[in-house]
């Protein structure tokens, strides 16, 4: 094992890029954006597809089902801080390796699932087969979120970070483009595949392509940072004088601990999961109850990543020349506007303020979970950073949902707890306003 990690975390194996006609980091942009891609199997985009196939193999309500899957999710937050001290001492490249071949695995575990809970029902034959069942498929969302969304995720945007520095925000705005326009898409494709080869062919499929092809392609073309490659971010030649000058002091998590902007960043950042998540598990609900057909609620997600992917692009570059303050005001503006348009959804000018305050928000969100940590915080411990604030979304995402079950049950509507996330937003705003950002107090 340590032989092929010292391989991956050579520069110059299994060729030296430093003599590329490119600049290698714009290859990085396109290995780090198939690596985010990959991760699709991971994210609820993803899992949305299997979800009635495995509710009718499983024989498990829906209810125990999404259940499943939050304990899953929040298993994988916890352990995602962990991971990133593992980014920070093997790189991007080891990591990637790592995360696609567990992914792999994972998803050809949880093409035998159900019978992996039968299985274990025999064994434990005094135990019910429904909670045998449960805790396979736990099992699986546990290792599909942590090595899917948690960690392939973010080594992958954070090896693209290494690579630049002043067009760091133009090169996440074409990964976002990418990224954008096939996630949105992911859905029909992998709907299509489990219709041509079944639920359990389709995981067979990913399982090999990710978990063999793309581990082969990223131990190939992956390098960790352009240092160590004879190389310094945005494809200048490595002079260490130079670098130095651009190299801002690197904070560790614990010092970042006691940053107040660190948490007005994740939390916010935590806030958009909580909501958004919500918002898309729930949207047939919303729209029934402001007497909208529900059938038009999936009508809004195409020009709502239209505006996300126009929106990401833009600020991702204006962002080499803008302070992030501004683009956090306006993403938290626009959470104040999607809640205000959940209020009116039944009339007109709401049913437009939320696709297009939910394409604006999304947009910024998406380019401030790349940029902020690196350009705040430095790359030194960039993977314990963006891991520890990573998995503050992974459990906003988790709980999100559940906690606007809740308010549907206890009140019969979700307006108690639009108006009271509009205060908590409202409140956020104000931080966000009179912040000052911690690399003005950085040397």
């Amino acid at each position: 094992m340590q032989k092929y990690q010292q391989l991956l975390q050579n520069g110059n194996w299994p060729f030296p890029v430093k003599n590329s006609p490119f600049f290698y980091g714009w290859a990085i942009v396109g290995f780090g954006t198939l690596g985010i891609l990959m991760s699709i199997p991971g994210q609820t985009i993803g899992v949305s597809a299997f979800t009635d196939p495995l509710i009718e193999a499983l024989q498990i309500s829906r209810t125990e089902l999404s259940l499943a899957y939050m304990f899953g999710t929040i298993g994988s937050a916890l352990l995602l801080t962990k991971m990133g001290f593992f980014y920070d001492r093997w790189g991007a490249r080891t990591v990637i390796c790592l995360a696609s071949l567990v992914l792999g695995f994972t998803l050809l575990t949880l093409s035998q699932i159900d019978r992996i809970g039968l299985t274990i029902h025999n064994i434990l034959f005094f135990v019910p087969a429904k909670w045998c069942i449960f805790f396979a498929i736990f099992c699986g969302f546990l290792f599909l979120r942590l090595s899917g969304q948690g960690v392939l995720t973010m080594a992958s945007r954070n090896m693209i970070q290494a690579w630049f520095h002043y067009k760091r925000g133009f090169a996440n705005g074409i990964k976002s483009i990418f990224t954008s326009l096939l996630f949105s898409s992911s859905p029909l494709i992998l709907s299509v595949l489990i219709e041509e080869f079944t639920w359990r062919g389709t995981w067979i499929i990913l399982a090999a392509f990710i978990g063999i092809g793309f581990t082969i392609v990223s131990a190939i073309f992956n390098r960790n940072t352009p240092q160590s490659c004879g190389l310094i971010p945005d494809g200048q030649k490595f002079e260490k004088e130079q670098f130095s000058r651009i190299e801002k002091k690197s904070w560790t998590l614990h010092e970042v601990y006691k940053d107040s902007v660190f948490w007005l960043y994740a939390i916010s950042l935590c806030l958009y999961s909580f909501l958004f998540t919500a918002v898309t598990f729930h949207i047939t609900v919303f729209f029934a109850e402001s007497g909208r057909d529900p059938k038009q609620a999936f009508t809004i997600f195409l020009p709502i990543s239209i505006i996300s992917m126009t929106v990401n692009f833009i600020a991702s570059w204006i962002s080499d020349y803008l302070r992030l303050k501004h683009l956090l005001v306006t993403m938290l503006i626009s959470f104040i506007m999607i809640l205000v348009s959940l209020l009116y959804l039944g009339q007109p000018w709401g049913y437009g303020l939320l696709i297009v305050s939910s394409g604006f928000s999304g947009g910024i969100f998406i380019l401030l979970i790349s940029v902020t940590w690196p350009r705040f915080y430095g790359l030194g411990h960039l993977g314990s950073i963006s891991g520890f604030a990573g998995s503050m979304m992974v459990f906003g995402s988790a709980i999100g949902p559940a906690f606007f079950s809740l308010s549907l049950d206890w009140s019969g509507s979700f307006h108690a707890l639009e108006k009271l996330c509009i205060f908590i937003f409202a409140a956020m705003l104000s931080w966000a306003i009179v912040h000052k950002n911690p690399q003005d107090t950085i040397a």
